[in-house]
């Protein structure tokens, strides 16, 4: 079984420009979703977010956290009861990790939970000894975080996408409309350190060009539930509230922040407020 793995690091080696770090933790993200599908999570919840881009469509970036919503709200879910598959998966392919759920300090509607296991260790099971990379530190962990958001806002629509590596499993995704919906949420609301995440844009743009139309009644519930209320909802308000977000933006600094989690670093190249300004006659609702 170690050899499928090794087979799904090289792949993904050979893809992006990421190197065995980012190849690894993408094989550890499947190997998640893949364990996951063998209980009842996803008759509960949906994958989505710039993972769910990048393994089912192709988002030419490596994305760190594999993020996911109830279908129901439910403020009492927790991860604990699927710890037990999570490791038994990862035991099956010769990976020894710790799965926590961590613990809330403050309120909020997110469950976060990580696997973490010795990088080394895991660099050995996957890879031949000849490619482990001398420089890492015996003692560093790798953690792969995910979270779902127990009282998701209403409005989304899900399909079945099935995952062929490392093993068959059918894994309930937001649609690509919703997933559109849920990114323009972000780049209309989130901020990272004090400053935009840059990524957000990249996956934008990566909509934009696939030609995703946008869920509109979700993105509405998404601003509702972060406070926002515009009195009128259509397309010209949206590419209004887009507007004066890109306006704000240092278009320089976010691509800095988003190139080293590229396959292709030019993707970035023309970023600035002209060309985002360009992208917004392309947007369709659905």
């Amino acid at each position: 079984m170690e050899g499928k793995l090794n087979e799904m690091v090289r792949l993904k080696m050979a893809k992006g420009n990421g190197g065995i770090d980012f190849a690894i933790r993408e094989t550890l993200q499947e190997l998640i979703l893949a364990a996951l599908s063998k209980t009842d999570f996803f008759k509960k919840a949906a994958f989505y977010g710039g993972t769910a881009l990048r393994i089912f469509y192709g988002l030419p970036r490596f994305s760190e956290n594999l993020d996911f919503s109830l279908v129901k709200k439910d403020d009492s879910f927790h991860w604990d009861p699927y710890f037990d598959e999570i490791e038994s998966v990862f035991n099956r392919y010769g990976l020894k990790i710790d799965a926590l759920e961590k613990e809330k300090i403050t309120k909020s509607d997110v469950r976060s939970a990580f696997v973490k296991q010795n990088t080394i260790e895991t660099m050995k099971v996957i890879l031949p000894s000849d490619i482990v990379a001398p420089r890492i530190n015996h003692n560093q962990v790798t953690r792969i975080k995910f979270e779902a958001d127990t009282l998701p806002p209403d409005g989304a629509r899900y399909q079945w996408l099935n995952l062929t590596d490392p093993f068959y499993a059918d894994i309930r995704v937001l649609d690509l409309p919703s997933l559109f919906a849920g990114k323009i949420s972000a780049v209309l609301l989130r901020h990272w350190k004090n400053r935009v995440k840059g990524r957000d844009f990249f996956d934008y743009l990566f909509h934009v060009g696939r030609g995703s139309k946008i869920n509109m009644e979700y993105l509405y519930q998404n601003l509702l539930k972060a406070g926002v209320k515009p009195e009128k909802w259509n397309m010209d308000v949206l590419k209004a509230l887009l507007k004066e977000r890109f306006e704000s933006v240092d278009f320089v600094e976010a691509a800095n922040e988003t190139r080293e989690f590229l396959d292709n670093p030019d993707d970035i190249s023309k970023w600035d407020l002209s060309y985002f300004l360009s992208t917004l006659d392309r947007l369709n609702e659905n």
